[in-house]
């Protein structure tokens, strides 16, 4: 917090000199802090990003998980993972590591999924089903969650 008076000076600098041809969003002002952690803003992994950014590209990422986009979309860089992710009606997991009887991956969720049992399909054709953990709010996107696969 103690940046941000400076921060928000340097994003009203940078908008006032900014040509809107060259970049079409303006800066915010977490775009100046310098000491604050990558933890602390709340930005998904650089894996997540790469994942739903591939999910988007091949047309399979839902129109209802995209309130994850944004922070998604700024996390991304390098390549995606070979399996991008398990997609359903009301919940979707972005780029999981499947580990014996379970699987670890970022959760994309709307209310109905939460503490269900679902049927999920990935890009690839496998299908899995997966106990979807409660979460709170209408929508969640939670990294490295961890939830037991289903018979």
């Amino acid at each position: 917090m103690m940046e941000a008076p400076i921060s928000l000076l340097s994003s009203l600098f940078a908008n006032n000199s900014r040509d809107p041809k060259k970049k079409r969003e303006p800066f915010k002002m977490s775009d100046f802090f310098l000491y604050q952690n990558r933890e602390d803003m709340n930005i998904p992994s650089s894996v997540y990003g790469a994942a739903a950014l591939e999910l988007i590209r091949i047309k399979k990422f839902p129109q209802w998980a995209l309130f994850a986009y944004k922070d998604l979309k700024v996390s991304a860089s390098g390549l995606p993972p070979q399996l991008l992710g398990f997609i359903g009606e009301d919940v979707m997991l972005v780029a999981p590591l499947i580990e014996g009887d379970q699987v670890k991956a970022m959760v994309i969720a709307q209310e109905s999924s939460y503490d269900q049992i679902r049927e999920l399909t990935s890009p690839c054709g496998r299908v899995i089903k997966v106990h979807v953990p409660k979460c709170s709010g209408k929508y969640a996107a939670e990294e490295n969650v961890i939830m037991p696969l289903v018979d």
